[in-house]
This record gives C-alpha cells, sequence and structure tokens, in this order.
C-alpha cells in the first residue's frame, strides 16, 4: 500500500485512461457462483467483473 499522494496520483493516471485494471474475464449476473469459484481456485490473471443489467 501506498500513502495518500500516491494513490491520489493513480487515481488520477485511471481517470485520464494512461492506467487500465487488467479483466480477466466478464461474468453476467446469473453465473456470479461461477466468478467466485474462479477466483477461489485462484485461476484469474487481473479482475473478475459481475455485470448487473439495469
Amino acid at each position: 500500500m501506498g500513502n495518500a499522494a500516491e494513490y491520489e496520483a493513480i487515481v488520477r493516471l485511471l481517470a485520464t485512461g494512461e492506467l487500465r485494471p487488467i479483466v480477466d474475464r466478464v461474468f453476467p449476473f446469473n453465473e456470479a457462483r461461477g466468478a467466485f469459484e474462479r477466483l477461489a481456485r485462484g485461476e484469474q490473471l487481473g479482475k473478475i467483473v459481475v455485470e448487473i443489467a439495469p
């Protein structure tokens, strides 16, 4: 973990699009269990997203 100034710098980079998180996989809400199982097995490389449609 960094300090507050480092956090603010990262947030600025994210906001400008210079830094983008790696998304491993997007799961629809009805497959959320599979998303958590993937996390539990440690198979992901990056973020797991559970998409909730309006």
